[in-house]
């Protein structure tokens, strides 16, 4: 049995949208301290590339925020969505930038749809909200997060930085209308 499977059934029993646990109740689950790494490195916390991933990934769940967890040492786990699991086919095949092209435009048609994907209500209250979250998701997937790293973790922080943006570009025009 790999070493992380009891987070994996932990997460499969689970009938809730979202579980968040503390590394303390993840460390319950497993029966053993996570290493170090995971209270340091935000790459650890990702949703691919690392046997631990595998645990929640094939369970059907996602972290919310790898950096996130770091630094509250509180990990958010969400059931994946016919969105999020397009985000992790897509970069399981980060040559792939036409379907990435196709498939956004099928995702983001509304306004409803592309707020969403900023966290925010739609109507939107004000821009500072769409602002607030579109700061945090550069933030967290910036591609200086990831230097020095993988060219391959460099070139999704550049595809996922410039997904942002194109849809802040587009969430942005709301308020322009």
């Amino acid at each position: 049995m790999p070493i992380y499977d009891p987070l994996k059934e932990f997460l499969q029993n689970s009938n809730k949208a979202t579980v968040v646990l503390s590394f303390e109740e993840i460390e319950d689950v497993l029966g053993f301290s996570l290493p170090a790494s995971a209270s340091k490195h935000s790459a650890w916390w990702a949703n691919g590339g690392h046997t631990q991933a595998s645990a929640w990934l094939d369970a059907g769940w996602l972290v919310e925020s790898p950096t996130g967890a770091v630094h509250t040492h509180t990990v958010t786990f969400i059931k994946e969505t016919t969105e999020k699991k397009y985000e992790k086919t897509y970069h399981k095949n980060p040559h792939n930038e036409q379907n990435e092209q196709t498939n956004s435009k099928k995702l983001h048609n509304t306004p409803q749809e592309i707020f969403a994907y900023f966290n925010c209500t739609f109507p939107p209250q004000d821009k500072h909200q769409l602002r607030e979250s579109y700061l945090r998701m550069i933030k967290e997937n910036h591609p200086d997060k990831v230097a020095g790293m993988a060219k391959s973790f460099v070139e999704l922080a550049e595809r996922k930085t410039k997904e942002i943006n194109d849809m802040y570009e587009k969430a942005s025009a709301y308020f322009k209308r």
